[in-house]
């Protein structure tokens, strides 16, 4: 059975683990290494001036068979870039996994308000699905009720685990070295269930992303 890693910066080796990877579009472009799965998407900390150049380049991205998901878009008070300039972007971002039937894989730093503004205001159709969460229960919450999807690494608070669990959870590695078999050990331990449970839910809850040829499309109606 295979381990779903729903976010990760690097290529998978390992047979057992399906892999998303994550790929940040910059001005120049860069050279696709092939790769069954692919996100593509701005960051909101790699905006190089306003942007446009690598929206366009985003627009060719999504064409490619490899491209399963939009992003990692998003909102980070830390990054260079204006909140306004970042709004615009990650909103284009939005729509653009709206015309392409695609999840959105979201990036959030301490800008919580202006994301479940965009939200509101775009009313999305496709999944909402924020990478790398670290927040406590209370904000889990609040996000699931917004309808968010979460995913978590490593690093994570076992109480907001429980709130995602069993439906809106997700697993990564992102950029840590631990590889996503332990992940799914570790949160498996903080909820208690048997690591095979995590396994089979996280398999069910892949449907969302669409993932053909693969243990993960088993629940998709092809």
């Amino acid at each position: 059975m295979c381990y779903l890693d729903v976010h990760t910066h690097r290529l998978a080796t390992d047979p057992q683990v399906v892999s998303i990877v994550s790929t940040l579009v910059q001005p120049m472009g860069e050279e696709i290494q092939e790769t069954p799965y692919r996100s593509f998407g701005i960051h909101p900390c790699r905006i190089e001036e306003d942007g446009e150049a690598q929206w366009e380049l985003l627009r060719q991205y999504v064409e490619l068979p490899s491209c399963v998901a939009i992003g990692e878009a998003g909102l980070d008070r830390m990054a260079a870039c204006s909140m306004e300039r970042q709004v615009l972007l990650f909103e284009r971002q939005a729509r653009l996994a709206e015309e392409f039937g695609k999840p959105l894989i979201i990036h959030c730093v301490r800008a919580w308000e202006e994301l479940i503004a965009c939200r509101k205001a775009i009313r999305p159709k496709q999944p909402w699905l924020i990478h790398g969460f670290r927040g406590k229960a209370s904000l889990a919450d609040q996000l699931l009720r917004q309808g968010f999807y979460l995913s978590l690494g490593y690093y994570f608070q076992p109480e907001a685990a429980r709130q995602m669990w069993p439906e809106r959870l997700f697993l990564e590695t992102d950029v840590a070295e631990a590889s996503i078999q332990v992940v799914y050990e570790r949160v498996a331990e903080a909820l208690s269930i048997d690591l095979r449970a995590l396994r089979d839910q996280i398999q069910r809850n892949s449907v969302i992303l669409r993932l053909k040829n693969t243990t993960f499309a088993a629940n998709y109606p092809q």
